[in-house]
């Protein structure tokens, strides 16, 4: 496989798994994944006794999904500003955008309204830096004449 070939599969895998994470919070009560929830259902044996060891496994199992998540947002941190580059900044702002709506939306339906506070805390502490560097990123913004941003 040469290197070309290679690089648009890995980005084709990674746009798949982009899509599909930020999809499924909204496709799992679909009559298409009953088959799948049944299946949760009598993997976790949900009876009432178990529903907490079933919340810590479910959010252990976030763990490192979330680390992952922070591995590769620190990549696109570094890169973009290294290279002062446009399209790391609008992945950067759908990076933290795409997972604070997803996991609000969950924990609002699943009645978790300590996650909420949590997401808009975490949320807020990443999108004040992100923004205030946006005249940074794009000088073009801003009007020469009184140094505001457009």
């Amino acid at each position: 496989m040469n290197v070309k070939l290679a690089k648009l599969v890995l980005q084709t895998l990674a746009v798949m798994h982009i899509i599909a994470g930020l999809a499924l919070p909204w496709l799992v009560d679909l009559p298409q994944f009953a088959f799948y929830n049944r299946h949760l259902l009598a993997a976790f044996n949900t009876d009432v006794s178990e529903a907490l060891a079933m919340g810590k496994f479910m959010v252990g199992l976030l763990g490192p999904t979330i680390a992952s998540w922070g591995v590769l947002f620190l990549f696109v941190v570094t890169v973009s500003f290294q290279t002062r580059s446009k399209t790391g900044w609008y992945i950067m702002l759908i990076a933290i955008t795409g997972w604070t709506l997803s996991d609000m939306y969950l924990s609002f339906v699943a009645g978790v309204y300590l996650n909420l506070v949590i997401d808009l805390i975490v949320s807020g502490l990443l999108l004040t830096p992100l923004l205030k560097t946006r005249r940074w990123f794009f000088p073009h913004l801003v009007n020469t004449e009184h140094g505001q941003a457009i």
